[in-house]
């Protein structure tokens, strides 16, 4: 498993990327402000982003979601939401497909 961590801006954001190595599949957590630097990378390294999260509601974390859905067709979720494609819902413990 691969976790990088991105300055994306605002103040002291980070954003996320985690891959899963032998796939190639990633989520991006936390797609803040500048959201394009994650995805970039994304696809330089020909990885498929399959989750876009967010660790919550807040702005300076959750400002780049319409960017990362629109470059990824990936809808973002966060703590409490359902996640579509499994109707899974986001908590403690759950294991998403």
């Amino acid at each position: 498993m691969i976790v990088k961590q991105f300055r994306v801006g605002g103040d002291r954001n980070f954003g996320y990327l985690v891959v899963d190595e032998s796939t190639g599949k990633a989520a991006v957590i936390d797609p803040s402000y500048n959201p394009n630097m994650i995805l970039d990378f994304a696809d330089e390294n020909k990885y498929q982003i399959i989750y876009v999260f967010n660790t919550h509601g807040h702005w300076d974390h959750s400002n780049g979601n319409k960017e990362a859905e629109k470059r990824t067709g990936v809808n973002a979720v966060g703590y409490g939401d359902k996640e579509k494609s499994s109707g899974k819902r986001i908590k403690n413990n759950t294991v998403l497909p």
